[in-house]
């Protein structure tokens, strides 16, 4: 008798399915549940506010051809980069 030449993927039991994809916890500021994300992107304001400075002084804007597209586009990716880094 021959093997089938696909079988399904074993599936992994819902409950650590549901654990792996669950949303960080929540902080209680001043009797307000503040995602965790919203402490992420005020992180990633003040970091970039300090990279901002730090670029600016070494002169790499005045080799960006538009700088605050590469401000905003080097924001996201921080922000991204963090948020990811949360979820695992």
């Amino acid at each position: 008798m021959m093997k089938p030449l696909w079988q399904p993927a074993p599936t992994a039991p819902p409950r650590a399915t549901e654990e792996r994809f669950r949303m960080p916890r929540e902080f209680a500021l001043l009797d307000a549940l503040v995602p965790t994300l919203f402490v992420v992107f005020i992180l990633c304001i003040a970091l970039q506010a300090v990279l901002n400075g730090l670029l600016n002084r070494l002169g790499v804007y005045r080799h960006v051809w538009h700088p605050p597209l590469f401000q905003v586009s080097l924001f996201v990716c921080m922000f991204a980069v963090c948020g990811l880094f949360i979820l695992n």
